[in-house]
């Protein structure tokens, strides 16, 4: 009940700001009109993150993360698209936010007087603490005189850099502090690998990586617990404002708690993630399946990471899978489009993906007759592929009898599809292949290149 107020009063604050807003082009803006107002008015969020195996990372093919659950969160209670940008410099991240890039750094921030001479930071996200990194059955340091003349790595432009500053002028001796620009988990696992010695990174990351690197040491605190933050803008006050009464309020949920527990408290979620490693999108591959779709892609002229998201959708890249409606393998395709291009339940995987990919080229070749822009082509064949040409057909016929553009998908389109669910709509004579749930196939886009935009982050 609380957080249903909280929604109503912060409804009656972004309404009265709307009202308020002057001088605002759809075309131009400075970093000085990027605030709520604008947020809400685009219906975007834009948001950067780290990809490490906490905030931002992937898992069989789908995106998890703690600070990218905590967006969706937010993103979903102002009611706009959330778009996830990532950056594994905090340097780099702080510019990109103060040009007007990004609306909010969603990192593992602290706040000090040189931050905060330029940005706001939120209300505490979750409280971490600062540890060494070291390697089991080696003289272990577990004292601040023994890091003495020790060369110890920290990620560059992290506040581990000023703890170890601090400890070094408090000791009798020089610590050897070497920045990096590598992100903490691979500085960890450069200490696991005998690369280095010693490194610094928040405990969260530690204990995550403590599953998988099972040789380290993460006992030795360096610095007690620290609010940790999100960091907007001097410019944007009202999305700092909706920001922290969110933050506060969120944080009393039980939503929050599930959160918090699986990604800090739950240790088998922590030790399956890592176990199956090789599972989780590092910057390498999205499937085993990759090569392949590739090379079938050229021909379709479209990013392959389009096609894994595709897949990914239809069957979460398991060959072997069968739906209800009979669909079958890696692209789930309906057995009587299979049949032409000469495929059946017993083909491989690889034959299923190049008879998918044989039939999007199809599609995309029909629509290129019609449909020139290339990023709109690319959703009209989706959702031919999803729910068959005949009903996409018709929702253009819908557009043109509706003052709809039958050449844009997203609020035209897309919009007439879902339209053919009503009687008057699906039985009207012109309307070729009756009733449709278009609502599925509407979702089914944007959930296809939603995830595309994730594989970006990630994967080049």
């Amino acid at each position: 009940m609380i957080f249903l107020k909280f929604r109503f009063v912060l409804y009656i604050f972004i309404v009265i700001a709307l009202f308020n807003t002057c001088n605002y082009s759809k075309t131009s803006y400075d970093k000085n009109q990027i605030d709520l107002d604008h947020i809400l008015k685009k219906g975007r969020l834009v948001a950067i993150t780290d990809n490490n195996t906490l905030n931002y990372f992937f898992y069989k093919g789908r995106p998890y993360g703690f600070q990218l659950e905590l967006l969706e969160n937010y993103a979903n209670f102002l009611g706009v698209e959330l778009e996830i940008v990532t950056n594994n410099s905090i340097r780099e991240s702080f510019s990109m936010l103060d040009a007007g890039y990004c609306d909010i750094l969603a990192l593992n921030l602290n706040s000090n007087s040189d931050r905060e001479k330029n940005f706001y930071f939120t209300a505490p996200i979750y409280y971490s603490r600062k540890v060494l990194i070291q390697r089991v059955n080696t003289i272990k340091l577990n004292s601040f005189k023994k890091l003495a003349y020790n060369k110890v790595y920290v990620t560059r432009g992290s506040d581990a850099f000023n703890t170890l500053s601090n400890v070094s002028d408090s000791i009798w001796g020089f610590v050897n502090i070497e920045e990096s620009d590598l992100k903490s988990e691979a500085l960890v696992k450069m200490v696991s690998s005998k690369q280095i010695d010693f490194a610094i990174v928040d405990e969260s990351i530690a204990v995550a990586a403590s599953q998988y690197f099972q040789n380290i040491d993460i006992s030795f605190v360096i610095e007690d617990y620290k609010p940790l933050s999100w960091s907007v803008r001097h410019e944007s006050p009202e999305l700092l404002y909706s920001l922290n009464m969110w933050i506060e309020s969120f944080k009393k949920t039980r939503r929050y708690s599930v959160l918090y527990d699986k990604y800090f408290a739950d240790r088998k979620y922590l030790s399956m993630v890592y176990i199956n490693k090789s599972n989780v999108i590092k910057g390498n591959s999205i499937s085993k399946y990759d090569d392949i779709i590739k090379e079938q892609s050229i021909e379709l002229d479209w990013d392959w990471r389009i096609v894994a998201s595709l897949m990914y959708k239809e069957s979460r890249f398991d060959h072997t899978a069968v739906s209800y409606r009979g669909a079958f393998g890696v692209m789930q395709m309906m057995p009587e489009t299979a049949k032409r291009f000469g495929l059946d339940s017993s083909c491989t995987p690889q034959q299923q993906i190049k008879a998918g990919i044989k039939y999007l080229i199809l599609l995309n070749k029909y629509f290129s007759k019609t449909i020139t822009n290339k990023d709109e082509r690319i959703k009209f064949v989706l959702a031919s592929y999803n729910i068959g040409i005949g009903h996409i057909l018709d929702a253009q016929k819908i557009a043109e009898k509706l003052d709809y553009n039958p050449l844009i998908w997203d609020q035209n389109v897309a919009i007439c599809l879902m339209k053919k669910s009503e009687p008057a709509i699906y039985n009207d004579p012109d309307i070729k292949f009756g009733y449709a749930k278009g609502r599925q196939t509407f979702e089914y886009v944007a959930d296809v290149m939603k995830l595309y935009s994730h594989y970006r982050n990630v994967l080049d």
